[in-house]
């Protein structure tokens, strides 16, 4: 099987749907040898990852994504299969599906937060994805996703039947190793100054996830608290009132902003972190929470969108909206040392259940169907 893959989303500072697009291309290269990989990219940045050789062939359209994206629009060219010799199916995996003249198409939508809550996006996300993605996941042969809460919504505002819909959860790489928090500790005080005891976030800084809310709860228990909250990620659109709600407290040098975190740093913060807060209000998967759990890390996460189906009992849920809640189970986990081994005993065996094995078979599943 001749299988296209757009690794557009391997530019650049990987994110969720990177990590998301590199390790199914890593276990297809690995373990799937009867399919021929070929990759596909485009932007004025080229893909630059140790799996690249790897791949059958690699074709890069030097042009930003964005005017690729009208371009395709308009003219319906060019025709992606038409850049390689005979594929069998193209894997859109970054929710715009691109034309082409025979082969199969599968399209990944992630969620539709851009449908469902426009106001938790910027407006160059919500105006061309609300326009084409649910004519996308119509057009396309079948489509994957990262969650049944995700699944349900694409059947319910895109109409789609529920057999042309895969559920590929995302995953923890078996060859991620987290140090003993000793390490851990020293590491990041070296490379980032960055001391314990500290409450971890992980993810863009953006209203969708209620970084505002998970600032007021930290204010609430830091009189209390001798712990600093750390915010791993890059800061994204709209953050001005998190900013402002910052400058106004005398909390200010306890909020600790290290800016986006090269993947290999990122279980550091894990490893040394008391406990994980994840109050998002929208989510399609949520990688960090897996994450957190993989590395024994207490985790307490939104009651919201996908996050009860990928948390299951291993964590705490709770409502991001109420402020108090979440700083009263701040205040439980990490004043409660019997709570802490709980939560991170059932986090590693929760963790255990989501792999990117798993979710590279349901892909070579729908690749199966849709060529057959």
């Amino acid at each position: 099987m001749k299988v296209g893959l757009d690794i557009t989303p391997l530019t650049g500072n990987r994110t969720g749907v990177g990590t998301f697009c590199l390790n199914w291309a890593k276990c297809f290269l690995d373990s799937y040898p009867h399919i021929e990989l070929h990759g596909f990219s485009s932007g004025m940045n080229r893909a630059n990852n140790p799996i690249l050789p790897k791949l059958k062939s690699w074709k890069h359209v030097p042009i930003p994504t964005r005017l690729l994206y009208q371009v395709w629009r308009l003219l319906g060219l060019p025709r992606v299969d038409k850049m390689f010799s005979g594929l069998d199916l193209f894997h859109a995996t970054n929710y715009f599906l691109p034309p082409v003249k025979k082969c199969k198409r599968i399209v990944t939508i992630y969620d539709l937060v851009f449908i469902r809550y426009p106001e938790f996006c910027s407006p160059k996300i919500v105006g061309p994805f609300h326009r084409s993605v649910i004519r996308f996941a119509r057009e396309a042969d079948a489509v994957v996703t990262c969650s049944e809460s995700s699944k349900q919504e694409l059947m319910e505002l895109a109409n789609i039947p529920s057999e042309r819909i895969f559920v590929a959860y995302g995953g923890v790489p078996e060859d991620l190793r987290f140090p003993r928090r000793e390490e851990a500790v020293a590491l990041l005080q070296e490379r980032y100054g960055v001391h314990v005891p500290f409450i971890l976030y992980v993810g863009t800084l953006e209203p969708r996830k209620n970084v505002v809310g998970l600032l007021e709860a930290f204010l609430k228990v830091a009189g209390d608290l001798p712990h600093s909250l750390v915010l791993v990620g890059a800061v994204g659109w709209k953050t001005e009132p998190f900013f402002e709600r910052l400058e106004r407290t005398s909390h200010r040098e306890r909020v600790v902003l290290p800016g986006y975190v090269p993947a290999a740093d990122l279980p550091l913060f894990y490893a040394a972190a008391d406990v994980f807060l994840f109050p998002s209000f929208y989510e399609g998967f949520g990688l960090p929470v897996v994450e957190a759990f993989a590395a024994g890390c207490p985790v307490i996460a939104s009651n919201r969108s996908s996050l009860p189906e990928v948390v299951g009992d291993a964590g705490i849920l709770v409502n991001p909206e109420d402020h108090d809640a979440l700083a009263a189970a701040i205040r439980s986990v990490v004043s409660d040392a019997a709570i802490r081994k709980i939560l991170s005993e059932k986090g590693k065996a929760r963790a255990s259940q989501f792999t990117w094995a798993r979710s590279t078979q349901t892909l070579f599943q729908a690749y199966q169907k849709v060529v057959a």
